[in-house]
């Protein structure tokens, strides 16, 4: 940060030597570093990826998420979307439950850990099957690591892999 006190517009041999640095942080072999200045641009960005790998648009979110203050990202936050005149869920967003194992449809009072991974899981195996069966494919399924704006939910420890 000391040597660098640019942004990514202006051409600059510091930028290269970063991304060299992250990368060779990384695991496997990452090849591309994408610098953005926001949340909402990074997984704006990553939407716009997933699409461009894909050739899909459907996106599959959780509910209470919140993505970002861009009409892209707005629009794949249920945090925003279900507020009081807030604009209506679009069409290609599909709203999977969050795994919250205190309070969620299913709870740690009777599931095992690895067993709310696989009910919660379930639940996004079932909107997939759902957009296939409607004859789409989905692009993105997006998840914070911990939803914050869902009430601080921690899903269990093989969640996401299991939606993987």
């Amino acid at each position: 940060m000391a040597l660098l006190a640019t942004n990514n517009r202006f051409l600059h041999d510091e930028l290269v030597r970063c991304a060299q640095r992250i990368a060779d942080k990384t695991p496997g072999d990452l090849s591309v570093c994408f610098f953005v200045n926001s949340g909402s641009e990074a997984n704006d960005l990553a939407m716009r990826l997933a699409r461009a790998a894909t050739h899909q648009r459907d996106i599959i979110t959780l509910d209470h998420a919140y993505h970002g203050h861009l009409i892209s990202t707005m629009e794949i936050s249920p945090y925003k979307f279900n507020q009081p005149n807030g604009d209506p869920k679009p069409d290609y967003v599909h709203v999977a439950p969050p795994p919250d194992t205190y309070r969620g449809r299913y709870t740690s009072r009777k599931h095992s850990d690895d067993e709310l991974a696989k009910l919660y899981a379930a639940e996004v195996d079932q909107i997939i099957a759902k957009v296939k069966a409607e004859g789409r494919g989905v692009a993105a399924f997006i998840a914070e690591s911990l939803q914050s704006c869902g009430g601080q939910i921690i899903p269990p420890k093989k969640y996401l892999s299991s939606v993987y």
